[in-house]
């Protein structure tokens, strides 16, 4: 989760998503950003897991991404 300030608030003044929501669930489903999956596909967020399969969690080229993608696709709705 290190450097991600900038782009959570960005994703707060572009999608009306509070960032210090976003870190928060980013800390609870990442495990401050340190479990395997989540470094592995660059989501934070748990996007497209489930429990039975983490693997297949959503992947995203940058972890910044992870957090528009969460605040436009799943708190907002763009």
């Amino acid at each position: 989760l290190w450097n991600l300030g900038q782009a959570l608030v960005d994703a707060q003044n572009n999608y009306g998503v509070n960032a210090l929501l976003s870190l928060g669930v980013a800390i609870n489903e990442s495990g401050w950003g340190k479990l395997g999956v989540s470094q592995i596909t660059n989501n934070v967020f748990g996007m497209g897991a489930v429990d039975s399969m983490p693997e297949g969690a959503d992947k995203f080229d940058k972890v910044s991404d992870s957090v528009v993608g969460f605040a436009k696709n799943f708190i907002s709705r763009g």
